[in-house]
């Protein structure tokens, strides 16, 4: 983690209940989810409309789609042009994770380069954090705020970092069907105006995760630092 990552600031924790949700998918025009799972108030709102606007002006800048995305993936793993069931476009703000449900497999696409960006990421339950949800089925909104608690704790024990270290981030949660894929996405971001200004970012690295829909459980963890 970085000295970015380790940084805090005073924006109000309230905000983060928010969830941005920047899943594609194939063959439809990307959309916003249910807003039903977004906990939304009068200032909430004007907050999850923000970090809308933050994603679509990324992708207007790099003249970025969904569509390539899924085309350059399609060729990397060897699936035919019409072959859409088997894959998920998510949104990260500078590259989309493509995910090839049937393999578990989550390939990085730099809206830069329009390149696959290696290792591929084995997407398998390497962490068994129990929540303990009381609801039948955790929302996208659920699932950030558990995804959120770890950030916390976890930035705690290891660089002894205040709980408004999140507050430097907005969330992008990605409709798996059985789980949530959950992003931490740094609002630095929002300074990009051209794509020379990646070059002036802060080497920042949070972790994301993987929230099982039915316990609540966090089933997958990933940080590099």
């Amino acid at each position: 983690m970085t000295k970015r990552l380790i940084k805090t600031n005073k924006v109000a924790l309230f905000a983060l209940i928010l969830v941005t949700s920047s899943c594609y998918l194939v063959d439809r025009q990307p959309t916003v989810r249910n807003p039903d799972d977004l906990q939304i108030n009068g200032t909430a709102l004007i907050q999850a409309d923000k970090s809308k606007e933050i994603l679509e002006k990324l992708n207007k800048i790099f003249s970025a789609s969904p569509e390539v995305a899924l085309s350059i993936v399609k060729k990397e793993i060897n699936l035919s042009a019409n072959d859409n069931n088997s894959l998920i476009v998510c949104d990260d703000g500078l590259s989309w994770r493509v995910i090839y449900t049937n393999e578990r497999k989550e390939f990085y696409v730099s809206k830069i380069s329009n390149k696959v960006i290696l290792p591929v990421i084995k997407l398998e339950n390497n962490i068994s954090e129990l929540a303990g949800s009381e609801d039948i089925i955790v929302s996208a909104a659920k699932a950030f705020d558990i995804s959120k608690k770890h950030f916390i704790g976890f930035s705690k024990n290891k660089y002894n970092a205040t709980p408004d270290i999140v507050s430097g981030y907005f969330p992008s949660v990605c409709d798996l069907g059985d789980s949530w894929r959950v992003y931490f996405v740094p609002y630095e971001l929002n300074n990009i105006r051209a794509s020379v200004d990646v070059k002036k970012l802060s080497n920042d690295h949070p972790p994301d995760y993987i929230v099982d829909k039915k316990t609540g459980n966090i089933i997958y963890f990933n940080f590099a630092e």
